[in-house]
């Protein structure tokens, strides 16, 4: 019999740590989408952090930017955006950070 190794890619490897990071997120405040909270949703290696508040945005942000760097990754705030979606007419002012960074 012939034991065969798989080799780990570093896409593989993102996965990986991405799933462990975000998953510490699930049972944060996100948006209700058929009884269901939905915090994430994820595309290859872009993610959308999603909630009902500035406040748990912000506190959704902190916690996957603090889990990253537990595990040696950063988040890049030049690459990282704020918007705000609403049934209603509002203005869209969303004040979040990421470490000392503002997020546009």
């Amino acid at each position: 019999m012939r034991r065969e190794t798989r080799l780990c890619t570093i896409p593989d490897l993102f996965n990986l740590y991405s799933e462990v990071i975000l998953r510490n997120i699930t049972d944060m405040e996100g948006v209700k989408v058929g009884g269901r909270n939905i915090t994430n949703l994820r595309y290859a290696d872009d993610t959308v952090l999603i909630a009902n508040s500035q406040e748990n945005l912000q506190a959704l942000l902190s916690v996957v930017t603090y889990e990253s760097e537990s595990m040696g990754l950063q988040l890049n705030a030049r690459k990282t955006e704020c918007m705000v979606v609403s049934k209603k007419q509002v203005k869209s002012h969303c004040v979040i950070h990421c470490k000392n960074t503002t997020i546009k």
